[in-house]
């Protein structure tokens, strides 16, 4: 019994995975989530322009390497670098939970910008109108002026025994 007990603890011991060392030269985790970031929302820029796959892998192609170039990332670098955490999943979840976390927390503020930007804009034409409403009641009293009408304070409209 203490033999298959033995056994079984070499075994737990010999299949646990041990945390590999990052490799020398290769991206750091917080650099790979900043370049990862960028890589998706160029992506995502390409695919809004709604161009046939060839020219999309094309001009994806030319603005990933300015993206590298911002990074001072070599392509090598960041092949080498994604194969390394690929391998290692535990690190490969963290990376990407901090990019899908970072992606929706950008989207959240340019969909808070925008309904602040709304809310502005819906500002500005209520006071458009009341300005507009403003001006409207003056003309009117002005025009009934020159008519000679008053108006009933009881109510807003005009009546016509009120004559001067």
């Amino acid at each position: 019994m203490i033999k298959y007990i033995f056994v079984l603890l070499v075994i737990l011991f010999g299949c646990s995975k041990k945390k590999t060392e990052l490799p020398q030269g290769l991206l750091s985790r917080s650099e790979m989530v900043n370049l990862l970031i960028d890589v998706h929302l160029l992506e995502a820029k390409v695919q809004k322009l709604y161009l046939t796959k060839d020219s999309a892998a094309q001009v994806y192609e030319y603005f990933e390497k300015k993206l590298m170039e911002e990074h001072h990332v070599k392509d090598s670098i960041y092949n080498l670098s994604l194969n390394f955490y690929l391998q290692e999943l535990d690190q490969f979840k963290i990376i990407y939970d901090e990019v899908v976390d970072s992606l929706l927390a950008r989207q959240m503020a340019k969909d808070m910008k925008f309904s602040v930007d709304s809310m502005r804009g819906l500002k500005n034409v209520k006071d458009s109108i009341e300005v507009e409403s403003d001006s409207l009641y003056e003309y009117e009293t002005e025009e009934i002026e020159d008519f000679g009408l008053e108006e009933n304070e009881d109510d807003d409209n005009i009546s016509e025994g009120n004559r001067r």
